[in-house]
């Protein structure tokens, strides 16, 4: 998908030069100095950098996406991680809410869970599940339960919250973490959490350092470990990836497609990685395959990029049906992402944009399955200003390693 992946980096580049051209935003009358303090806080919320059709975050900070759902409004909805004073209090992120009809236009809902609250300390990535199975008896079929890590001490603890209000506030479903591991050095976190109606359990796969832990609960508080999968320098040769390392892993998530030629539904393990080894920077990857009979995942393919940009990472992804997904993710990446950009007037502290929203389907053979990526263009914000970078509409293309 090279060559799409260049028509997405063209055209965040192009909104970047649009929104240079705008207004900046005003000074307050009689500040003086114009390295004064109100423009150190206006810097949080400055649009000279603003993009013109990619979402952006209003106030300082954005990276990894959360969940997406449906909601019973007719939106989809989903999270991100924001840190609305970055680099002035450097405190951490808190979950952020954000709807979409069209996933074109977007609204800003506003701070779901916030940080430091008595409870967790600053989040990072987790997701959210409904409880229209019942699984929690103690909440509304309506309700949502969201699992994220928070670091405390430096350790990474797996935290639990509940939202009766479709996701506008969540409130801690217990006043302990429900996991922690087991010292400041360890890797644990990022739950990607999910129900499994047969046996009546909720799945977590945790981020461990070179795999992928999967544990049940028959509780939703209390976790055991069940297996893992590993994604280490040894298994991933073993998938024909050479030698196999792609870094830090991250932000599990794991899908249903099915390919509606061979009628095969697989099981799709999606996460993010480093391809500094093969020339790439961070991203989005996937693996087809299937689960075991406690729900771990084991890969039959070698892993590949969602999308080859530099800019598809922190991804999160909705199952819309058996043979679609739709998939969201932060437009950056470490290697620049936490550097300010400058002014005239010294740093911006306004930082990171979404990416455009990916429908993603499968297609190929048994053994040789791929996702096919179709980029819903935002073509009513278009206004002219990307006339020939465009492809036609409804083209699908298909990822490439």
């Amino acid at each position: 998908m090279r060559w799409l992946a260049l028509v997405v980096v063209a055209a965040a580049s192009t909104a970047l030069v649009i929104g240079a051209g705008w207004p900046r935003r005003a000074v307050a009358a009689g500040s003086g100095d114009p390295r004064s303090a109100t423009t150190a806080v206006s810097g949080m919320t400055t649009s000279q950098f603003d993009q013109a059709y990619h979402y952006q975050t209003s106030q300082g900070f954005m990276n990894d996406v959360q969940t997406i759902w449906k909601g019973g409004d007719g939106y989809y909805h989903f999270l991100y991680l924001r840190n609305a004073r970055y680099r002035h209090d450097g405190d951490g992120t808190e979950w952020y809410h954000v709807k979409t009809r069209d996933f074109v236009h977007y609204t800003d809902v506003g701070v779901s869970i916030p940080k430091f609250n008595g409870v967790w300390q600053w989040m990072a990535t987790g997701s959210v599940i409904t409880n229209e199975s019942g699984f929690f008896a103690d909440l509304p079929r309506t309700a949502l339960v969201a699992y994220f890590t928070s670091y405390i001490d430096g350790v990474q603890r797996q935290f639990v919250a509940y939202s009766r209000d479709e996701g506008r506030t969540f409130l801690p479903y217990r006043d302990t973490a429900v996991m922690s591991a087991p010292d400041a050095e360890t890797n644990a976190r990022d739950p990607y959490v999910t129900y499994d109606a047969r046996s009546k359990t909720l799945v977590m796969y945790l981020v461990e350092g070179d795999r992928i832990g999967t544990y049940e609960s028959a509780d939703g508080v209390g976790f055991h470990h069940v297996g893992a999968t590993m994604l280490d320098d040894g298994a991933l040769a073993d998938l024909g990836l050479e030698d196999g390392d792609l870094g830090l892993i991250e932000c599990p998530n794991l899908k249903t497609l099915r390919d509606p030629r061979t009628g095969e539904t697989k099981s799709i393990l999606f996460f993010g990685a480093n391809g500094y080894r093969y020339g790439q920077t961070t991203g989005t990857y996937y693996m087809v395959g299937d689960l075991d009979g406690h729900h771990v995942f084991v890969p039959e393919q070698r892993p590949s990029r969602v999308d080859d940009g530099s800019d598809y990472y922190g991804a999160n992804v909705m199952q819309n049906g058996d043979t679609l997904l739709t998939s969201l993710a932060w437009m950056g990446n470490w290697g620049y992402s936490d550097k300010p950009i400058s002014d005239d007037y010294g740093p911006v502290y306004k930082l990171g944009s979404l990416s455009l929203a990916h429908h993603l389907t499968l297609a190929g053979k048994p053994g040789d399955y791929s996702l096919v990526n179709t980029i819903i263009e935002p073509k009513a914000l278009y206004q002219g200003a990307v006339a020939g970078i465009s492809r036609a509409p409804g083209v699908a293309t298909r990822c490439s390693t």
